[in-house]
């Protein structure tokens, strides 16, 4: 028997058409998928022509493409309306950006190299947190939130198994037909999105590089801060 023959094949087949009904019932989706994509298309271009060397160039490319791979993953399962299994992944892409953060931002590129190889503990994610200050006790409220709501088997979890739509309760049963689901695992995803095309700006810059993407950069940068402007009181909550 092949894959597209079997019933698990319908149901993929089932969560791609969610995915599209649910960015055309959105008024903000297709606007935050470009700025998304855009992001995703920078950070690729940044790494596949990145001029570093040795022990940065192993740090930055390998912490940077395992959390942009989480987005991007995050990112198509939150587009089927699946908000837990979208934001357990979205967290996995979370703590590889803020340990990117903190080794381009420390410069410790030695140091994550071998802990790459071995065992995470100058650079483990509760110790970036500290290191970066606001930023880091920002980051990790969201995190927190994530790990109560999804990412572990909590009771919190247990109340996205449902979702109304048209007066009516239906079970989530790997998808959701509701666009709002679809917006909040989007929004996160772009924030995760902008934070390492941000870093490896910044690994860029240290080394007086020039960054051959600012004006893209900027252009992502800008409809980031008026996306956050305007939305980021909506989304404060990820519970349901």
């Amino acid at each position: 028997m092949s894959l597209e023959e079997t019933r698990l094949f319908q149901h993929f087949l089932l969560q791609d058409q969610a995915a599209s009904k649910n960015v055309a019932g959105s008024h903000f989706l297709p606007e935050w998928l470009r700025l998304c994509s855009d992001a995703i298309q920078i950070t690729y271009q940044s790494l596949v022509n990145m001029p570093f060397k040795g022990d940065k160039e192993a740090a930055v490319g390998t912490l940077a493409m395992d959390a942009v791979s989480n987005v991007l993953v995050a990112t198509r399962v939150g587009l089927w309306g699946d908000v837990p299994e979208s934001l357990s992944i979205l967290r996995s892409a979370i703590e590889r950006c803020v340990q990117l953060e903190l080794v381009i931002h420390t410069q410790r590129y030695q140091t994550a190299v071998h802990e790459m190889d071995n065992k995470f503990a100058q650079l483990d994610f509760d110790e970036a947190v500290r290191a970066l200050g606001d930023r880091g006790k920002r980051i990790d409220k969201l995190h927190g939130l994530i790990s109560e709501t999804a990412s572990h088997a909590t009771s919190g979890r247990l109340k996205w198994n449902s979702y109304k739509r048209d007066g009516r309760t239906y079970i989530r049963f790997g998808v959701a037909l509701d666009p709002s689901l679809a917006e909040l695992c989007v929004f996160y995803a772009i924030d995760v999105c902008v934070s390492i095309v941000s870093a490896i700006r910044s690994a860029y810059l240290q080394d007086g590089q020039g960054y051959a993407w600012e004006s893209e950069w900027q252009s992502i940068h800008d409809r980031y801060l008026k996306l956050n402007r305007q939305y980021r009181g909506q989304f404060e909550n990820v519970t349901p």
